[in-house]
């Protein structure tokens, strides 16, 4: 409770400074305290504690701690400001056809496999080809979410026109069964709005959508159960999905509770070096690497069916460093601060879709990801490609007409 109080207050201060609670950083909030602060009361209030109160105080107090450095040092950093890429001044749907056809090219296999199931039952689909079709159902959920910065960018704030467009993408990103794949669309436009308006939001405005957001993810969930689970659900198996689905911190516990043995920083190079291999290169990559090895040691079960390891939250930096973990949070939530307000600056004063997917990485969308580890570099590195797509005549080529010059 003290806990929620803090991060409360300290969302307050900074929303005073930008003007409005409803800000770039809202979608992180709600996440972050939804997981860490509202659920994890509502579970013990209602189910009761997993595990010991020292292992409570700890992820309590890391995931306090980093939330409040983040915030800090969002708060008081300046940033600078980085023109990493071109700004150019084509239609940006021309390279948002190209990425589409990419996607579909990357999915056809699944697809080829599945049938109709992908539309039918998307979720079950994904379970399956979680690890078999990494590669191709990582980078195409990856290419799609950037195809539609490109159409949100080429609509020049037609909000009619964006709306429809993000509907028609959630469409399609539903068949991909992952939610983080669509409610990525809507915190996308979210981020979009509110760097391209004035919106200012009150504090009782802000709670209510914060309620609404929970109700909403919860129902989300609920649909989103493979179609082989035809559990009737009641009213309080409705309120307790979401309860027991965000066991971040309940995972966590484990770890300490068991007195995992410190690994001295290999479960984090392990997540940001062995992920980015991709099994095609690699056939003899084992399944069993940084966090997802703590799933094959307390959660067996789960690892062996391949079904999606659980996540641990703070708890891998616990097993990774021991009890200083929140030393390295704090580091972590230093990091994501500073080069957040250092995006957003850049963003202010170069604005593209390219700077903007990376404004959406450190507002904690990443649209490039593996389940473990960060692929940031990677992300810039395309990024850098796409905008100089132009000097490589492929729009050209395809379209059969050039794009226009850059923007003096």
């Amino acid at each position: 409770m003290i806990s929620g109080l803090i991060i409360l207050l300290a969302y307050a201060k900074v929303s005073q400074q930008i003007g409005s609670y409803f800000n770039l950083l809202t979608p992180w909030f709600v996440g972050a305290f939804t997981k860490n602060i509202v659920v994890e009361l509502l579970y013990t209030f209602r189910i009761g504690g997993d595990g010991t109160d020292y292992s409570f105080f700890l992820i309590t107090l890391g995931n306090t701690v980093e939330v409040l450095s983040f915030l800090i040092t969002y708060y008081y950093c300046k940033g600078i400001s980085v023109s990493l890429f071109r700004r150019v001044t084509p239609l940006y749907w021309r390279e948002s056809m190209i990425l589409i056809l990419a996607t579909i090219f990357l999915f056809l296999p699944i697809y080829l496999e599945f049938g109709l199931d992908v539309i039918l039952d998307p979720r079950s689909v994904y379970l399956q080809t979680r690890t078999g079709y990494g590669l191709s159902y990582f980078l195409s959920a990856f290419l799609l979410r950037v195809s539609f910065v490109l159409v949100m960018f080429s609509l020049n704030n037609n909000w009619s026109k964006i709306v429809t467009a993000g509907l028609i993408f959630s469409i399609i990103g539903y068949c991909t069964g992952s939610k983080t794949v669509l409610f990525s669309f809507i915190v996308i436009v979210f981020i979009y709005w509110i760097k391209s308006t004035q919106f200012s939001l009150g504090l009782k405005s802000f709670v209510l959508l914060l309620v609404t957001a929970f109700f909403l993810l919860t129902t989300a969930i609920a649909l989103l159960r493979p179609s082989t689970d035809t559990t009737e659900i009641s009213k309080e198996m409705f309120f307790d999905i979401l309860l027991t689905y965000s066991d971040y911190n309940r995972n966590g516990q484990v770890l300490i509770d068991k007195e995992h043995k410190p690994q001295l920083g290999r479960i984090f190079l392990e997540d940001y070096f062995v992920s980015k291999i991709p099994r095609v290169l690699y056939p003899e990559k084992p399944r069993n690497f940084g966090s997802i090895a703590l799933a094959e040691i307390y959660f067996p079960e789960w690892f062996e069916t391949d079904t999606g390891a659980p996540s641990f939250g703070s708890g891998v930096a616990y097993a990774d460093f021991g009890e200083i973990f929140p030393l390295w949070l704090i580091l972590c939530g230093f990091i994501q601060g500073y080069f957040l307000k250092t995006i957003e600056r850049s963003y202010n004063d170069f604005s593209n879709p390219y700077t903007f997917v990376l404004l959406l990485h450190f507002c904690g969308i990443s649209l490039l990801s593996a389940g473990v580890g960060s692929f940031l570099f990677e992300m810039v590195i395309f990024m850098l490609l796409l905008s100089n797509l132009n000097n490589f005549n492929l729009c050209s080529f395809i379209f059969g007409k050039k794009t226009a010059p850059p923007a003096k």
